[in-house]
């Protein structure tokens, strides 16, 4: 058998979707019977991967204790298996695998992994400068139409369908996740990275279309648009903008050209 075909049918096995047997053919040689080689390889990328899972989401690992998350990593494995040459980018949509399953006593869930993702995310995001809040002191009529804010490369935007932050709060503190109450999300969540530290806040529906402007490289007038039904729309856009800068969620205000 040539290399390629080789390691292909060695990688299926190990990865649970072969069989060892058939590998076991194909490894002769050592102290130990061939299947049993081959069977170290495989409880080695099962505890790896589960592994790796368990330290991305150590609040859902709490949560559903080691026994049933390890199913959910087993099913995750299975619907979505590793394609990414890098063990980090695992659990990106393990979200999506919790939602898809049946956690009736658990609904929110899988808005608590994605706050942990998205927080995980933040924390090994690209370095890049923080804006100074006296910037927007340089902004005037003219230059504000054609100025855009450039989000931090750490900043990430949730719209959860649950509001897990009485459970976060109580799993941070180290009390009882079970005595949280959760409720319906009333609003959308923004996580980002001072320095070392990552920072999640709640925000209102109006800063969390402005955010999203913002990251789609729409200018400042635009960013403001999403505001308008505030009472005071200018005032508001401009409060949100100054705690945006202000908390260090971005990073650069850019004005075009033209």
């Amino acid at each position: 058998m040539r290399l390629a075909p080789l390691q292909e049918t060695m990688f299926h096995s190990v990865a649970g979707e072969g069989s060892l047997a058939e590998t076991a053919a194909l490894v002769r040689g050592g102290a130990l019977e061939p299947e049993d080689r081959v069977g170290i390889y495989a409880e080695m990328y099962w505890l790896r991967m589960r592994d790796t899972l368990r330290g991305d989401y150590p609040y859902v690992l709490q949560v559903l204790g080691e026994e049933d998350f390890d199913v959910l990593v087993a099913r995750h494995l299975k619907r979505r298996p590793s394609t990414h040459y890098s063990l980090g980018r695992l659990g990106v949509a393990f979200a999506h695998t919790i939602a898809e399953s049946t956690l009736d006593a658990l609904p929110w869930l899988a808005d608590l992994a994605a706050l942990e993702w998205a927080r995980a995310e933040a924390f090994v995001a690209l370095d890049a400068p923080v804006l100074p809040l006296a910037a927007l002191s340089t902004l005037n009529e003219e230059t504000f139409t054609h100025s855009r804010l450039v989000a931090s490369p750490s900043l990430r935007l949730l719209h959860p369908k649950w509001d897990v932050l009485p459970v976060w709060r109580a799993l941070e503190a180290g009390t009882s996740w079970k005595d949280a109450s959760v409720g319906e999300a009333a609003s959308a969540l923004v996580a980002w990275r001072q320095e070392f530290k990552v920072f999640h806040v709640p925000i209102a529906a109006a800063e969390a279309r402005a955010i999203a402007h913002v990251q789609q490289g729409l200018d400042l007038p635009t960013v403001c648009e999403a505001f308008a039904e505030a009472p005071e729309p200018i005032t508001a856009a401009f409060q949100a903008i100054g705690s945006w800068v202000s908390e260090g969620m971005m990073s650069a205000l850019e004005l075009d050209a033209g």
